[in-house]
C-alpha cells in the first residue's frame, strides 16, 4: 500500500507514541480492506460515548490514549453521552454512572474534541459535496453520503478516534465513485399512500435489502429534511448501508436516474412494511411518554413542535430530546414548552440512557430507529407518526 512521507514517519513514531499507534491500527485496517492508500479526512465523528455503551473498557481505552497525549488532527464531534450533564440528578443517575461518563468526555476533550455530545453532526459543521470524513454515526453517515454528498465509510468508533488521530482514513469503500453507484432499485409505488411514517418505510428498506447502495423511487412519501431523517436513521437500524440514493433528493441520484434499468428491482409491498413494524411496535394502552429526539431535533423541528403547541395543553407526557447547542439557539421557545410540562434533555437521547429511571417501560416513540433499540433492550414500543404524537400529547386550545 502506497504511504506518503509523512505517513510513514507517522509509522515510525516521529509524532508521538499516540499517532504510531493510530497509524499502525488504520494501515492495517486499509490493508485487509485492501485499500490502495489512505485519505486526507477533513472531520471526524465519533460514537460511543455513553458508559452505558462502552463500560469500563472504553473507559480504559480512551484513558491510554490520553495518556499517551493522542491529539486529534481534524474537527472533531461527540455522540449524546448518557445524561443530560445539567438535569442527571433529576435523570436520576448514580453518582458511579456520572463520575465515569464526566471522565469519558474529558478524555475527549483533552483530545481536542468539540463536546457536541449530538448525533448530528452536520448541523455543527457540515461538509461540504465531495469532502472526504470519517463519521461512525449510522444515522450521520447516512445523511451525509446521501444527501450532502461527503464521502465517508460507516466507521466503527474506535476506527474514527484513530482516523481523527491522523486525520486519514483508508481510500476505499464509499470514498470512491465507483462504489456510490446504486446497486438495486427500490420501488416505493405501492405503498406510498397508504401513510406508512417514513421511519417505517425506511427501516423496511433495510430490512429488504441489508447492504449496498440502494435507488429509492418515487420519494414523494418524503416531504421535508425531518422526514428523510427519520427515513434514513431507520435505514441505519436495520441494515448497514451506508448510502442511499433518494431520486429529487440525494446529489448524487440525478446521474444515476439513468441506470434504474439495468438494476436488480425489488417493489416494496403493503405487507413487507407491516411485517417490518410487528418487529418493533405493538399496539399500547398504558403509554407512559411519548418520546421524540431520534435522532435529535434541530432547530426547524423545535419550532415546529412548538408552533403546534402553543396554546395547547400539555395532558400527557412528553419528552424531547436535542443538543446543547439547539436549546441555547431556541432557548425561549423550550424554557415555555417546559413550563407547559414538556420535558426537554440534552446531550443524550432516549437510545443511550437510562430511560427506565424515568419511570418508563411503555414508550411510543416517532422513530423506527428508536423503536428498533428500546424494544431490543426490552422496553415496550409503539411506532407511531409525530403528528399522532403531538396530537396525543396535547388537548384543545383552553
Amino acid at each position: 500500500m502506497f504511504l506518503s512521507r509523512e505517513e510513514e514517519l507517522m509509522l515510525d513514531g516521529e509524532f508521538g507514541e499516540a499517532v504510531e499507534l493510530a497509524a499502525r491500527v488504520v494501515v492495517k485496517v486499509a490493508e485487509v480492506l485492501g485499500a490502495s492508500r489512505l485519505m486526507p479526512i477533513k472531520s471526524a465523528h465519533i460514537s460511543g460515548i455513553s458508559y452505558k455503551n462502552i463500560g469500563d473498557a472504553g473507559l480504559e481505552f480512551l484513558k491510554e490514549l490520553t495518556e499517551k497525549n493522542a491529539h486529534f488532527r481534524v474537527p472533531t464531534t461527540i455522540n449524546p453521552a448518557g445524561f443530560d450533564f445539567n438535569k442527571w440528578k433529576k435523570m436520576k443517575i448514580d453518582d458511579k454512572f456520572f463520575i465515569k461518563q464526566c471522565e469519558i468526555v474529558n478524555s475527549f476533550s483533552k483530545m481536542g474534541a468539540r463536546i457536541t455530545l449530538s448525533c448530528i453532526p452536520y448541523t455543527f459543521n457540515k461538509p461540504a459535496f465531495g469532502d472526504h470524513i470519517a463519521w461512525s454515526e449510522s444515522n450521520a453517515v447516512l445523511y451525509a453520503n446521501s444527501i450532502i454528498g461527503a464521502r465517508t465509510n460507516r466507521e466503527g468508533g474506535p476506527l474514527a478516534i484513530f482516523e481523527a488521530i491522523i486525520g486519514r482514513a483508508p481510500y476505499m469503500g464509499l470514498h470512491l465513485t465507483v462504489n456510490r453507484q446504486p446497486n438495486i432499485y427500490v420501488d416505493f409505488t405501492e405503498v406510498v399512500k397508504v401513510g406508512f411514517s417514513p421511519s417505517l418505510l425506511g427501516y423496511t428498506l433495510g430490512v429488504l435489502v441489508k447492504n449496498g447502495v440502494p435507488f429509492v423511487k418515487p420519494t414523494s412519501f418524503l416531504t421535508n429534511i425531518e422526514d428523510i431523517k427519520l427515513f434514513l436513521a431507520a435505514v441505519g437500524a436495520s441494515s448497514s448501508i451506508a448510502m442511499v440514493l433518494l431520486d429529487k433528493y440525494s446529489p448524487e441520484a440525478k446521474l444515476n436516474r439513468c441506470k434504474l434499468e439495468t438494476l436488480e428491482k425489488i417493489t416494496v409491498s403493503i405487507s413487507d412494511v407491516e411485517m417490518s413494524k410487528e418487529k418493533i411496535s405493538k399496539a399500547l394502552d398504558n403509554i407512559d411518554a411519548f418520546l421524540i429526539g431520534c435522532p435529535h431535533l434541530s432547530c426547524d423541528e423545535i419550532r415546529k413542535i412548538y408552533l403546534f403547541l402553543e396554546n395547547r395543553r400539555i395532558i400527557r407526557r412528553l419528552i424531547l430530546f436535542t443538543s446543547r447547542d439547539i436549546i441555547e439557539k431556541n432557548k425561549s421557545m423550550l424554557e415555555r414548552l417546559e413550563k407547559s410540562g414538556v420535558e426537554i434533555y440534552a446531550d443524550t437521547c432516549m437510545v443511550v440512557s437510562e430511560i427506565a429511571n424515568l419511570g418508563l417501560k411503555n414508550v411510543a416513540v416517532d422513530s423506527a430507529k428508536a423503536a428498533y433499540y428500546l424494544t431490543s433492550q426490552g422496553y415496550n414500543v409503539s411506532l407511531l407518526n409525530r403528528k399522532d404524537i403531538l396530537e396525543s400529547v396535547s388537548g384543545d386550545y383552553p
